[in-house]
């Protein structure tokens, strides 16, 4: 059916004096549990309906199943018939990790999924030629297949890939085996904490961050301390301190290293500082008594300048022999005593 739309006729007989309507259900069963059935009718956009046939369009592997066809007139409805639907096609691979890290007599497990009917044949490859299965162990149930790798020397690393095939055409997803570090996606914690996963088998020696404004050039570099690893993974937190950066968007490029080389992160990652929200002033600031001015105040530092608070009042009559110099006297605070 290639450069055609795929579709299915299906053709439902009805006999009636009276003027009938033929409806299609596609029938979807509760697989847990014990909830019933849910039928859901095909629309006019979905199917094309004839006066004894059904024809589903755009069909995909979703539309698999067991459908119920019936008609209907003004009497009431009839019989109904059900009809069992399998859409083939060419197979389609999943791979569940694209890139594995391993290190020399360490087993590595390779996977691979296969869907789509008819079921599909099965073959793994090695840098484009079909793996020598005296070297390495396949095991493949139903459409599932797995591959286990425990390499000794530096060309048993590379690409492996799991090509599947059937008389529709063939698919196939490549699996990287490495011995550099694998970087996880960087992912927020809460506005201003990320936490990325790095696996190594060979002990990882140095973290980095690269990162910038989105809208600068100029790229900064953090080093990072190597956290304790736990089964070779590296859970890796890092706070970013909205005194050394501004809130807003960021591009970050996480870099690591073991004793085999430095790896990247694939692409620049996009994250959002967001500002850090202040404290009650009564809590983070404390209130201030100033000498000289006679009103509670609190620290200017740290404060935008609409709400810092000065002790200096011109203004203001001080206290004979008060040179105006601002001590402050800590006191408790108030809950009327706030300055906004």
């Amino acid at each position: 059916m290639r450069g055609r739309e795929p579709r299915r006729s299906m053709r439902c007989d009805r006999e009636s004096v009276h003027r009938a309507h033929v409806a299609l259900i596609r029938e979807i069963c509760e697989v847990h549990g014990h909830a019933p059935s849910i039928n859901i009718k095909l629309t006019p956009d979905k199917a094309q309906f004839g006066a004894n046939s059904v024809t589903i369009h755009k069909l995909t592997r979703a539309d698999s199943g067991t459908y119920i066809c019936y008609a209907t007139n003004d009497i009431g409805k009839g019989n109904a018939k059900k009809i069992n639907i399998k859409v083939l096609g060419k197979p389609h691979v999943r791979v569940q990790r694209p890139v594995i890290n391993s290190a020399p007599n360490i087993e590595a497990v390779l996977e691979c999924t296969v869907h789509e009917e008819p079921p599909a044949e099965i073959h793994w490859y090695k840098d484009g030629e079909l793996v020598n299965i005296t070297k390495f162990m396949i095991e493949t149930i139903e459409q599932n297949s797995t591959l286990r790798v425990t390499p000794q020397t530096e060309d048993e690393f590379g690409v492996f890939t799991c090509k599947a095939e059937n008389p529709y055409g063939t698919h196939e997803r490549s699996i990287k085996l490495v011995q550099y570090p694998v970087i996880d996606t960087l992912k927020p914690v809460n506005g201003t904490t990320f936490r990325w996963t790095i696996t190594s088998h060979l002990p990882l020696e140095q973290i980095e961050l690269n990162i910038k404004e989105r809208s600068e050039k100029n790229w900064g570099n953090v080093s990072i301390p190597v956290p304790e690893a736990i089964n070779h993974s590296y859970d890796v937190k890092y706070v970013m301190s909205t005194d050394s950066y501004r809130p807003g968007n960021y591009s970050a490029i996480i870099r690591a290293k073991n004793s085999a080389e430095w790896r990247e992160s694939e692409d620049a990652q996009e994250i959002e500082l967001a500002a850090q929200h202040r404290h009650d002033l009564k809590t983070s600031y404390g209130l201030l008594l100033c000498a000289g001015c006679l009103r509670v105040c609190v620290p200017c530092y740290g404060l935008p300048s609409n709400r810092a608070a000065l002790c200096s009042d011109p203004g203001r009559r001080r206290p004979a022999g008060d040179d105006g110099a601002h001590r402050a006297l800590p006191v408790s605070p108030h809950p009327n005593s706030l300055i906004t």
